[in-house]
Parts: structure tokens; C-alpha cells; sequence
């Protein structure tokens, strides 16, 4: 329960998200 954690789970999600909205 790190705050790196938290903020490569972060990092990844706005990722994906990014991805999905380009396929868009």
C-alpha cells in the first residue's frame, strides 16, 4: 500500500484510458 504503487496503478490506468479514446 505504497504511494509508488498508487501512482504506477494510476500511470497505467491513464494509459489504457488513452488507448480507448484513441480507438475511438
Amino acid at each position: 500500500m505504497s504511494i509508488q504503487k498508487c501512482l504506477i496503478m494510476i500511470h497505467e490506468g491513464q494509459n489504457l484510458l488513452f488507448h480507448v479514446l484513441n480507438d475511438l
